[in-house]
């Protein structure tokens, strides 16, 4: 569930204006009430923020019928709210064409903001359900085949344990017995790999819940996940930890493996086929560091990735120019 906190946080609401007289005004207020705001006096930046994805609300300082069609034409997502020291019928009026959120007067400029975050948080909550189902559905074709392999690997193993176990002269032998204390071993295995993929399946839909699991079947299941893509793509995958053996992560690990294998998938498919999945920890944090040989395409869909990802409740990611760093905040 998309938290209306986090959108105000994570909302840019860009003003635009050209030095007025009240700028100033309107700035401290919005300030006040803590809003993320940013000024712009170049309507073209303004544009290209806005066709990038990184404001979605535009507050005009003064009345520009040219400017606003043209940050309409922008984006048809973006939400404008035309200020006015003094608003008229008339400039109702005037202004009912242009299709703009409201106009307002200083009073009501933040209750106006405040309505279009939380429609902004209505349809984050939709676009990020949306864009869970869609990572659960590319992935459960990966995990049910994976499960499957494993379980025709149970199986088989079964049959040749039987077989040994019908032949007499297994007592005593010991060769046979290390070929059925192998078997055995495979078949735990085998088994605790297809439990994690379908205890992951089965809370696939639990939207940030938290869990906690070991680093090591983390890893394992990005891997099992992730495997038939990287042979299929050519990508090598190296994995890297500076954490203790056996160290126990806590948060909301069912996203966490999702995203990253939807880092992965997407850094490969744009064509970077050598990887790093590294994990370290401070006091405060676990990171999960996706590192490549080559610049990380700044792409829609990695945007797209990184914005969903403010919405995950204690996890925050970095985009550089060669890794994606994925934040878990340790609970106290």
């Amino acid at each position: 569930m998309i938290i209306y906190d986090d959108v105000k946080k994570n909302t840019k609401i860009a003003i635009f204006s050209k030095q007025d007289d009240i700028l100033d005004e309107v700035i401290n207020k919005l300030e006040e009430d803590n809003f993320n705001i940013e000024i712009y006096e170049d309507i073209d930046k303004l544009k290209n923020s806005i066709i990038r994805k990184k404001t979605r609300i535009v507050v005009f300082i003064k009345y520009d019928v040219e400017k606003i069609n043209y940050i309409k034409e922008a984006s048809s997502d973006a939400m404008i709210i035309l200020y006015a020291p003094t608003v008229t019928k008339a400039l109702y009026k005037e202004v009912k064409p242009l299709n703009i959120q409201n106009v307002v007067d200083l009073d009501r400029l933040d209750d106006e903001i405040m309505y279009s975050l939380r429609i902004i948080a209505q349809e984050e909550s939709i676009d990020f359900e949306k864009f869970k189902l869609d990572i659960v559905g590319n992935l459960v074709e990966s995990i049910s085949h994976q499960i499957q392999a494993n379980l025709l690997l149970i199986g088989a193993s079964l049959d040749v344990i039987k077989m040994l176990t019908d032949d007499e002269k297994i007592t005593g032998n010991s060769e046979k017995k290390d070929v059925m204390e192998s078997l055995y071993s495979k078949n735990n295995n085998s088994l605790q790999k297809a439990n994690m993929l379908l205890q992951l399946m089965s809370d696939a839909t639990n939207i940030s819940s938290e869990s906690i699991m070991q680093y090591e079947d983390i890893i394992e299941i990005i891997k099992l996940i992730i495997d038939e893509f990287i042979k299929e793509n050519n990508v090598v995958l190296n994995v890297n930890k500076k954490i203790k053996n056996a160290s126990y992560i806590c948060g909301p690990l069912n996203d966490v493996i999702f995203i990253i294998c939807k880092i992965i998938k997407q850094i490969g498919a744009d064509g970077i086929k050598n990887i790093e999945l590294s994990t370290r920890e401070d006091e405060d944090k676990w990171y999960f560091d996706i590192k490549t040989d080559a610049e990380i395409k700044n792409s829609e869909k990695i945007l797209q990735i990184n914005k969903y990802i403010a919405y995950i409740k204690n996890v925050k990611s970095k985009i550089l120019d060669k890794k994606i760093i994925i934040e878990i905040k340790k609970i106290k």
